[in-house]
């Protein structure tokens, strides 16, 4: 499992291909985790910018021990991964978070499974990058056999 900071804007945090630049479809309903271009994984946060803390699973390993309470908020998506998902934002130059967080073991479909806390405490407020997150996700990434 990989665990980072990042810092997000727009009240989003992108997981997509390089050089992706994923958007919400005017048509999209905004939930938890959103399917965009890319294809692209669109994880809408409470905060409307700031740090946030994030553990990436490929399903293989253990989840997140739940030291910090239980998840208040879990959503499942099928995406169809071909490359190596990196971390960005709207207009973050700089989220923090160096090279790939992400890449397909196999090439093709895989259950995504988004699991947060903390999308309440602050909502739509902006929080100082110097300040500790008060949201958390765990994102599990699991390649589908068919």
């Amino acid at each position: 499992m990989r665990r980072f900071r990042a810092s997000i804007d727009y009240a989003q945090l992108f997981l997509a291909p390089p050089g992706a630049s994923p958007v919400f479809d005017a048509a999209q309903e905004v939930t938890l985790v959103c399917i965009a271009e890319g294809p692209s994984l669109i994880i809408s946060t409470g905060i409307m910018g700031g740090p946030i803390r994030v553990a990436i699973n490929d399903g293989a390993g253990t989840s997140a021990d739940a030291a910090s309470g239980p998840w208040e908020e879990q959503q499942t998506v099928e995406i169809d991964i071909t490359e190596p998902l990196h971390v960005s934002s709207p207009t973050v130059m700089d989220p923090g978070v160096r090279g790939s967080v992400f890449e397909p073991a196999v090439p093709g479909p895989h259950l995504v499974t988004v699991q947060a806390r903390g999308r309440h405490v602050r909502p739509g407020e902006f929080v100082d990058l110097d300040c500790e997150p008060v949201e958390e996700y765990q994102i599990t990434l699991t390649r589908i056999t068919r």
